[in-house]
């Protein structure tokens, strides 16, 4: 199977400004690690007012989990993907790109007929109250462990429930969301390639102890995933309290793998902007978004367990499954006319640790509090509504520039 390579991606070709700051002095009012939407919002928002600021970036590139790559042909968000109608997208730029125009199912390969859909949408209205009753009784209860899969419909509707999408897909962008985050950061003064190995607030001032030396300022936000501070990648002094020590343990990163694939002119044979929500004949369960934006192309997601179990095999094998679910429902004009995939690997980057993160909202305000008084936190996970979105990484960055500012008046 021919693969491109994820190199050569559109992302790559906005360079942010980059600034260097002598060990001992003063590098900014405000460091920041991490140029995800929230560290470059957070970023922005204090450039506005007046404050110094540099962002730290671990990539050779700013963006985080939001990154388009256009090797295969089309613009294709490798992460982040989708966003609400209205500001947020207004404020990144583009030109706003509707969600799907036209929906199907597919249960072991074969697409149901309206009357099978009735059918399918009767049982996940059932299984949905049963669940949202169990939860009146136990908060947060586990989906698979109140439900039970015992047909073809089921097994579909419960591996939604198990690992369901905190977004709507509402508004993409042209070009790529991705690429748009890129170019909203693109004044904001990054250091790239800037591995953080303590965040310091024990001084006079903070310091970011980075493999390259030691930068100071009055203040930092810390705007990595979830899943990276639970890994430890780098240390805090003095160490974080136990209750926030216990959230990021408590709350993990949702794996969802992502598979673009490019096909010859004119395949998949169906409607531009068609969803396809499917169960493959060996039982795993997807949703693919097939020619997006009419283009000879598909979007292969998996999220949860079936992420993990196809992740864990490699991009290769990523592609070879998202081919073979298209194949089981388009039939096999679709491997004739295959030119290239690409799989996103959120799970194995240690940048991210996994896609998204939905904490309940006692976890995401202590996720929030701030540390040692000047050390503030942003991100998916960090904000009071839509967590898991960009929505929510972009509200975050404004709160803790609130943060910030408040400090160093």
């Amino acid at each position: 199977m021919r693969r491109r390579a994820l190199l050569g991606a559109a992302g790559l070709a906005l360079a942010p400004a980059v600034v260097r700051a002598a060990d001992g002095d003063l590098a900014a009012d405000v460091l920041i690690v991490g140029a995800g939407l929230a560290g470059l919002t957070a970023a922005r928002a204090l450039m506005a007012a007046n404050k110094k600021v540099l962002v730290l970036e671990a990539r050779d590139r700013i963006g985080g989990r939001a990154f388009t790559d256009t090797s295969l042909g089309f613009a294709f968000d490798t992460g982040a993907a989708w966003l609400p109608a209205g500001a947020l997208a207004k404020e990144l730029g583009g030109k706003p790109v509707g969600g799907p125009e036209v929906s199907a199912v597919s249960l072991l390969g074969k697409p149901l007929s309206a009357e099978a859909l009735k059918d399918y949408a009767k049982t996940e209205e059932t299984m949905t109250a049963r669940l949202k009753e169990a939860r009146t009784r136990q908060p947060g209860v586990a989906a698979t462990a109140v439900l039970f899969a015992n047909t073809p419909a089921e097994q579909l509707v419960l591996a939604r429930l198990a690992a369901p999408m905190p977004f709507e897909k509402a508004v993409s962008l042209e070009g790529g969301v991705g690429a748009a985050v890129a170019r909203f950061g693109l004044r904001v003064p990054v250091k790239l390639g800037a591995h953080v190995v303590r965040v310091d607030s024990t001084g006079g001032n903070v310091t970011v102890v980075t493999t390259g030396g030691a930068l100071h300022a009055r203040a930092a936000i810390v705007t990595v995933p979830v899943g990276v501070l639970a890994a430890g990648p780098f240390a805090f002094a003095p160490p974080l309290k136990p209750p926030k020590r216990a959230v990021l343990t408590g709350n993990a990163m949702v794996a969802s793998l992502r598979v673009g694939l490019s096909f010859a002119r004119g395949m998949p044979k169906t409607p531009a902007n068609a969803l396809l929500g499917g169960l493959t004949r060996a039982g795993v369960p997807f949703e693919a978004l097939v020619r997006p934006a009419n283009r000879d192309a598909a979007v292969v997601v998996l999220t949860g367990a079936a992420a993990t179990q196809i992740e864990e095999k490699g991009p290769s094998a990523s592609g070879a499954f998202a081919l073979s679910a298209l194949a089981e429902v388009y039939g096999n004009d679709v491997r004739a006319a295959f030119t290239g995939s690409l799989a996103s690997r959120w799970s194995h980057d240690p940048f991210a640790r996994g896609a998204w993160c939905v904490p309940a909202a006692s976890s995401a305000a202590a996720l929030a509090a701030p540390h040692d008084s000047r050390v503030f936190f942003a991100s998916d996970a960090t904000a009071a509504a839509h967590t898991g979105t960009l929505e929510a990484a972009h509200a975050s960055g404004l709160r803790s520039a609130g943060e910030a500012k408040a400090l160093l008046r």
